[in-house]
């Protein structure tokens, strides 16, 4: 029996990064981060993205970074993704803006910025359910296993199973995502872009 879900058809999206490279605030103040993130990109091309996620930066200081990184983006094909800041990611020309529970909502996002890909953070089956009707162009969903960067309980991968097995947009896992989960935490993604 085939169900069909209660999401808006839209449009075929361009093929989602399998690889999503997050940031913090520490990392983005090293004084290499502007070199190691532009390798970072030209390493992954077009199936990565680079995460601009540094939420105690002044906007003076994410706009500088996001500029740099928007060059190494048209250089490597990689994506630029701005964490919750769509104005940033506008006025750098990054390619996409990753949403959380303090941004803006997905579907106001969308208003502002019809051209731009937005991901949604997402933490039950149920916000992503929402998030993909709302018009978002992928779901990242944490945490996976237990790193010490995000803290709390891991959600495992039988939550990123459900996750995609209930939204028909791509699902990046992240979370503890290291050389010896990568595989586990891609295969949502693949299974979710098919």
């Amino acid at each position: 029996m085939t169900r069909s879900l209660p999401f808006p058809p839209r449009p075929a999206a361009p093929a989602v990064p399998l690889v999503h490279v997050v940031t913090s605030d520490e990392i983005v103040a090293r004084p290499d981060f502007i070199d190691v993130a532009c390798a970072v990109m030209r390493v992954l091309g077009a199936r990565g993205a680079v995460h601009l996620r540094a939420p105690r930066a002044h906007s003076a200081r994410l706009h500088e970074l996001g500029e740099a990184l928007a060059v190494a983006q048209r250089l490597t094909s990689a994506w630029l993704v701005v964490n919750d800041r769509v104005d940033v990611a506008l006025t750098v020309g990054a390619r996409g803006a990753q949403l959380t529970s303090r941004s803006l909502h997905v579907d106001d996002a969308r208003r502002t910025a019809p051209a731009l890909a937005v991901g949604a953070s997402v933490h039950s089956v149920a916000e992503g359910q929402a998030a993909t009707r709302a018009g978002a162009s992928w779901l990242v969903a944490s945490q996976v296993f237990a790193t010490s960067s995000i803290g709390g309980h891991p959600d495992g991968m039988a939550f990123i199973e459900a996750l995609a097995a209930a939204s028909p947009i791509p699902v990046i896992a992240i979370g503890g995502c290291f050389r010896g989960t990568a595989e586990r935490c891609v295969l949502p993604a693949c299974m979710a872009s098919r």
